[in-house]
């Protein structure tokens, strides 16, 4: 008996990482749905299914825990993760995050957060996955819906979104698009730039998220646009399909989790988080006004595989 002993407890010597276990702590302000399916797509990658609630545990790699913010106080919901002397921290919703960055030396990533620079600062222990999809994909998802898109227009501020719509510019030629670009300037107002999208005969008009273009007049005037020239608006989010776009193309929410996931698993396994920076979404879900797309009379392929992937 003793004997057996021994070579068990040299065993967990050699392999700490079993005998011991990583905590990984999950912060998040509630368990909305969709926050849910990350979360679920992140245990699948990560290796880290929860512990069950009764019966023998068998001697885990990773465990995971919830931290629910609710009501709770920052230095409340702060104290509780720390509680778990968590070795990673998954950050969901900005709420997540804003409460993750108190904790100066554990690695962080962060899920489903909007514009996570302004919370992360300089931080260099924080990574995570962006909301933003790649033109690339977005342009594929398109192409495959929409096959008899050839023009696609597009309004924009240089400052704001210039960048992505110079990176869609350059591979729109690769899924047989003509983007149509109309910057938006002082001297070029909103119903000006439609003007000339109508006389550029394009197919397609993209919404893509520039706070200068988005704005209640604007709005109003892009879908009277699309409903009088029979143009379906691509949008990012699926809200702006009941107001009268015809299809939305988001990220998917269980493909970012599996993403998360796998950089946990590095983070884990000894891959220090400096070296795994932020990445793109990188799948596509696609949704559909089937009513508007029949008043504008639009052909449309349902894909053999929603999305797709760099």
């Amino acid at each position: 008996m003793k004997r057996t002993l021994f070579i068990f407890l040299s065993l967990l010597l050699l392999l700490p990482e079993i005998g011991f276990g990583k905590e990984i702590v999950v912060v998040m302000d509630a368990e909305h749905p969709h926050y849910q399916k990350a979360l679920q797509g992140f245990i699948k990658a990560c290796g880290c299914p929860p512990a069950p609630v009764q019966g023998v545990k068998s001697i885990r790699t990773v465990t995971p825990h919830k931290v629910i913010i609710g009501n709770k106080s920052t230095e409340e919901a702060t104290a509780h993760v720390r509680d778990f002397r968590p070795d990673v921290i998954l950050a969901i919703g900005n709420k997540g995050l804003q409460t993750a960055v108190q904790i100066q030396d554990v690695p962080i990533i962060y899920l489903l957060v909007a514009n996570p620079t302004r919370i992360i600062g300089k931080r260099k222990n924080i990574t995570g996955i962006e909301l933003n999809l790649p033109a690339n994909i977005q342009l594929k998802a398109m192409r495959e819906h929409l096959p008899n898109m050839k023009r696609l227009g597009v309004i924009y501020d240089q400052q704001r979104t210039g960048e992505f719509v110079s990176k869609a510019e350059h591979v729109a030629p690769d899924h047989a698009i003509n983007l149509v670009e109309m910057p938006l300037t002082q001297r070029s107002g909103f119903p000006k730039l439609l003007k000339s999208l109508k006389k550029a005969d394009i197919d397609a008009y993209w919404m893509i998220p520039d706070l200068s273009v988005l704005n209640p007049t604007n709005l109003h005037d892009l879908l009277l646009f699309s409903l009088e020239n029979k143009i379906p608006i691509i949008t990012f989010t699926d809200k702006y399909l009941q107001h009268g776009a015809a299809m939305s193309i988001t990220f998917d929410t269980w493909a970012i989790g599996i993403q998360a996931g796998k950089i946990a698993h590095s983070i884990m396994t000894g891959t220090p988080v400096t070296d795994l920076p932020p990445q793109s979404a990188n799948k596509t879900t696609v949704k559909v006004n089937e009513k508007i797309i029949k008043k504008l009379g639009v052909p449309f392929k349902v894909a053999a595989e929603k999305g797709g992937s760099q």
